[in-house]
């Protein structure tokens, strides 16, 4: 588990400014987040695509329930979270091609948690 200020944090470092102005909302109250990144799902997967997701931003989800389908080198295969919580944010469209690691989206543990971490994802798109 990670948190939001945290998930910012990296963000920032990655060269991403607008990070910058979410870091500041984020101080404001910490909620305790989960980065999802695009994970390997082959030996020799270095990129990977999202061809479509099977959830949205508020949907509850449990472990080993399916978010997305992924395009990887060999195959499209199912991403599963391993963990329960609420997706509170979606960082990737459906085609895009990106490295296995690349934080793909967010889930929080608490529903209450769910419209702040949307607004937070809202101002960094913005």
């Amino acid at each position: 588990m990670m948190s939001t200020l945290r998930v910012l944090r990296s963000f920032r470092a990655r060269g991403n400014p607008l990070a910058f102005r979410a870091v500041a909302l984020a101080q404001r109250r910490m909620i305790s987040t989960m980065e999802l990144p695009l994970p390997a799902l082959s030996p020799t997967m270095e990129v990977g695509a999202i061809n479509s997701w099977k959830k949205k931003v508020g949907d509850f989800v449990e472990p080993g329930e399916v978010i997305a389908d992924i395009q990887t080198d060999k195959a499209v295969v199912d991403f599963e979270v391993q963990d329960e919580g609420y997706l509170a944010a979606i960082f990737v469209g459906e085609g895009e091609e990106l490295p296995v690691g690349t934080l793909v989206a967010l889930l929080v543990e608490d529903e209450a948690d769910l419209e702040e971490a949307k607004s937070m994802a809202a101002s960094m798109a913005s």
